[in-house]
């Protein structure tokens, strides 16, 4: 294991576990619904050879425990099952 980063924002001690985990279609970002937190975390991924990942932020499902979601393929539309 060369990095980790965790799912969920600084601060947050309830209990959440992750469900479903995606890339982009073009790579670049990588997002992971949380189910306890009711979101979905967003992260860019670099590239240039480390493979890191940086937090973008995390987006509020608009629901109770995402499970699934799926993002349009140019990328500008995300549906969550929650």
């Amino acid at each position: 294991l060369a990095h980790s980063v965790s799912l969920l924002p600084e601060g947050f001690t309830d209990f959440s576990s992750a469900a479903d985990i995606q890339f982009s279609a073009d790579a670049r970002f990588v997002y992971a619904s949380n189910r306890g937190h009711e979101s979905i975390a967003i992260f860019e991924l670099d590239t240039s050879g480390g493979g890191s990942l940086k937090v973008v932020g995390h987006e509020p499902c608009k629901g109770v425990c995402p499970r699934n979601f799926a993002l349009s393929p140019e990328g500008d539309v995300m549906v969550v099952a929650n």
